[in-house]
C-alpha cells in the first residue's frame, strides 16, 4: 500500500522507522515547501523511491493509497480532509481536529468516500495497554484511579523567554490538554469508558494557552485524578484502585510494566511483557490490518473513542476559557 507524508519532524521520522519495522507500507511521496530539506529528510531516513511534492493538491491527486499527517494541530483537519475527498485513507496524528464538530464532519467525509479517518494515538494498541485491559476486571469495584502524565517541554524554557513555540500557541491548537492530555483521556476512556462529567483546573500562561493541572473524571462510583503538565515532571504512574486489587502501570504510553497488587494478600501479579517493537510499530501494523481487511467493528470503535475524547477535551478547554481560532464562545 503506497504511503505519502505530510511534515518532516522527529515524529516523522519516527513514523518511517516505524512503516520500515511493520513492513507493510510503502512510503513513496512527501509534501515539503522546501526540496533540500525534503531531500534532506528523505536521505536520513534512507527513503529511495520517494516523490516530493510542493503542492498538496498535486499530491492528493497522486496515486498513493493513503496519507500520514503530522503537521501543527491547527492544519490537520484542512489537510485531512482534502485527501479524504480525493478518496485516500488518512492517519493523522492526535488530535484530528480541534472541534466535535469538524471531527464528526470529517469522519462523515471518509465515510462517504469509502475512507478509513484514523487517529494516531499510539498507546491504545501497544500489548501493554492491551493487557491493562484484559486485567481491569481483576481490581473488582473501582474505588478511583490516579494517573500521572507530565513531561517538562522543551520547548518550555524558550516560551518563558518570550518566543511562542507552536506547542504552547492557541493559534496553532497548542497546550497541555491538546499535547499530552489527549493521550490521558483516551488512557482514561478507552480503560474505564465515558466519564459522566469532568474538571480541569488549569494553569495557563499569560498568553492563554494551559499549561497542566489536575483534571478529575467523575464517574457514577468513582473519581480518576489526572495529574497534567508540560511545566514538570513525574514518574508518570497510574493505578486504578478496586475493592479487590490495584491495578498499577508504569504509565499512560511506552509502558513498560503492569501488575495488579492483592488488596488482602499484597502479593503483586506482573502481567507484562517486555516490548521489544519501536514504539510506534503496532499502531503502524493495526491502521495497515484495519484497512487492508476492512475491519469496520475495529473502526467504528476506534472512531467512537476519538469522538468522546474530543467532546470532553472540548468541555474542559472551554471551561478555563480556552478557545482556538473560529471557536465561538
Amino acid at each position: 500500500m503506497k504511503l505519502g507524508m505530510i511534515g518532516t519532524g522527529w515524529i516523522s521520522q519516527e513514523w518511517v522507522k516505524a512503516v520500515k519495522e511493520a513492513g507493510e507500507w510503502e512510503i513513496t511521496a512527501l509534501f515539503v515547501r522546501n526540496r533540500d530539506k525534503g531531500e534532506a529528510f528523505a536521505a536520513a531516513c534512507q527513503l529511495d523511491n520517494i516523490t516530493l511534492y510542493d503542492s498538496l493538491e498535486e499530491m492528493a491527486k497522486s496515486d498513493i493509497d493513503a496519507i500520514y499527517i503530522a503537521t501543527p494541530n491547527s492544519l490537520h483537519i484542512s489537510q485531512a480532509r482534502l485527501f479524504l475527498e480525493h478518496g485516500k485513507h488518512a492517519i493523522v496524528e492526535k488530535p484530528i481536529s480541534l472541534t466535535e464538530q469538524e471531527l464528526r464532519d470529517a469522519y462523515e467525509l471518509a465515510d462517504q468516500n469509502g475512507c478509513y479517518l484514523l487517529e494516531a494515538v499510539r498507546h491504545i494498541h501497544e500489548p501493554n495497554f492491551l493487557r491493562l485491559k484484559d486485567n481491569v476486571k481483576r481490581v473488582g469495584s473501582i474505588q478511583g484511579g490516579s494517573l500521572y502524565s507530565m513531561q517538562f517541554s522543551s520547548r518550555y524554557d524558550q516560551l518563558l523567554s518570550g518566543d511562542v513555540p507552536n506547542i504552547f500557541s492557541l493559534s496553532y491548537g497548542g497546550g497541555a490538554l491538546m499535547d499530552l492530555g489527549v493521550y490521558s483521556l483516551y488512557f482514561a476512556i478507552d480503560l474505564l469508558g465515558a466519564p459522566t462529567s469532568g474538571v480541569y483546573r488549569a494553569k495557563k500562561h499569560e498568553n492563554g494557552v494551559d499549561l497542566g493541572g489536575p483534571i478529575l473524571l467523575s464517574y457514577p462510583d468513582f473519581t480518576l485524578v489526572i495529574q497534567l503538565g508540560k511545566n514538570a515532571v513525574t514518574t508518570n504512574r497510574v493505578e486504578i484502585y478496586g475493592d479487590q486489587a490495584t491495578l498499577i502501570s508504569s504509565g499512560v504510553s511506552g509502558i513498560t510494566e503492569v501488575s495488579v497488587l492483592d488488596v488482602r494478600t499484597k502479593v503483586t501479579d506482573t502481567v507484562s511483557t517486555p516490548e521489544t517493537h519501536h514504539f510506534m510499530f503496532h499502531e503502524a501494523r493495526e491502521f495497515y490490518r484495519i484497512i487492508t481487511e476492512q475491519d469496520q467493528v475495529r473502526y467504528d470503535e476506534l472512531k467512537s473513542l476519538s469522538i468522546e475524547v474530543q467532546k470532553i477535551s472540548n468541555e474542559l478547554r472551554h471551561q478555563n476559557g480556552i478557545y482556538f481560532e473560529d471557536e465561538q464562545k
